[in-house]
């Protein structure tokens, strides 16, 4: 019903193999999720992490992220919603808002579908104007035996968050289980 999980790395850099290095040329990660499930069907998380790896900047901060979920599942239809927050901490470095949602559906045992949305606000620097991220992503999957032929297409407008650039994907998969 409740769970908790969180990490710590020490060093956040790495060094050159027989290079030198002070205790300003590294940092650590830290980071700490929690879930809970207060009605059958119903997972509520929320996390954050932080980078202390060193930066040069005398202006910037740790590197931030922050995450709250919402997954929802009845009978063979899964919903899904997240929210969250990055800040790189470097000087002149966008911060992003980033808003997903997602449904699957589980057509019988071997058949499943699903679709999902993500937009990803990248926000104004300066003279650069803020750009929103626009992700949409459908799948399937069927499952025979140890066989899985899976297919998933992919389009970005905005891509990276970079003003009219789009990329589009598909990818067809064979899996095998032996």
């Amino acid at each position: 019903m409740f769970s908790v999980s969180a990490g710590y790395s020490q060093g956040g850099t790495a060094t050159a193999e027989s290079a030198s290095s002070g205790g300003a040329s590294h940092g650590s990660i830290t980071d700490i999720y929690v879930s809970v499930s207060p009605i059958d069907g119903l997972t509520i998380g929320a996390g954050h992490a932080e980078n202390t790896s060193a930066d040069t900047s005398t202006t910037s901060e740790d590197t931030q992220s922050v995450v709250a979920q919402a997954v929802y599942s009845t009978g063979p239809v899964s919903f899904g919603y997240r929210q969250g927050y990055q800040d790189k901490g470097a000087a002149g470095t966008a911060s992003r808002d980033i808003e997903a949602m997602s449904v699957a559906f589980n057509v019988n045992d071997n058949f499943a579908i699903s679709y999902g949305v993500q937009d990803t606000e990248v926000e104004a620097i300066s003279a650069t104007a803020a750009v929103t991220e626009e992700v949409t992503g459908i799948s399937a999957a069927y499952t025979s035996g140890a066989a899985s032929v899976r297919v998933n297409h992919s389009k970005a407008d905005n891509d990276n968050g970079v003003q009219g650039t789009d990329d589009e994907t598909t990818e067809v998969s064979l899996v095998l289980s032996f």
